[in-house]
């Protein structure tokens, strides 16, 4: 069998969704694709702000997989104040 990082020249390039949900207002682009880039290669990121959800869009299913598996629930925004360092868990990841 065939894995899907394999292709020939008649596919059409597909592209594999994370929708991520309750982030953090004011989530920024840089900051999810520090998180999520480590599970592949990243063709987009979508961030809603206002409604405090985003895409991340991998070429690859197996990575889309694996941020899946590994980040749903765990969402790790660090914020610095003078005094502290707070990281919230908040996210949760499905496959679109």
């Amino acid at each position: 069998p065939r894995s899907d990082r394999e292709s020939s020249d008649d596919e059409r390039p597909t592209e594999y969704r994370v929708h991520i949900a309750d982030l953090p207002s004011g989530t920024q682009d840089q900051e999810v694709r520090k998180v999520f880039q480590r599970f592949g290669t990243i063709i987009d990121i979508w961030i809603a702000n206002a409604s405090c959800f985003a895409f991340v869009v991998y070429k690859y299913k197996d990575d889309a997989q694996k941020a899946i598996d590994q980040m749903d629930g765990r969402y790790e925004r660090e914020t610095e104040t003078e005094t502290q360092n707070e990281t919230r868990s908040v996210t949760n990841c499905i496959q679109i």
